[in-house]
């Protein structure tokens, strides 16, 4: 939830138009992507791999 609000408040900064926006929309753009990376890697990833670990040591003995 919390990372949720902080995309949604990043995208002003993604989108901005002006002077100096460059730097600015990068920043957004990257904040959001690792925002969104961390959050896959943390909700599925993580669990799924674990989940893969136990079966394989499970299985052994």
């Amino acid at each position: 939830m919390t990372s949720l609000a902080m995309i949604f408040g990043m995208v002003p900064l993604a989108l901005s138009r002006g002077e100096g926006s460059e730097i600015w929309n990068a920043l957004g753009i990257t904040i959001i992507g690792g925002l969104i990376v961390g959050g896959f890697v943390t909700l599925i990833l993580v669990p799924l791999l674990y989940s893969l670990v136990h079966r394989r040591k499970a299985a052994r003995g």
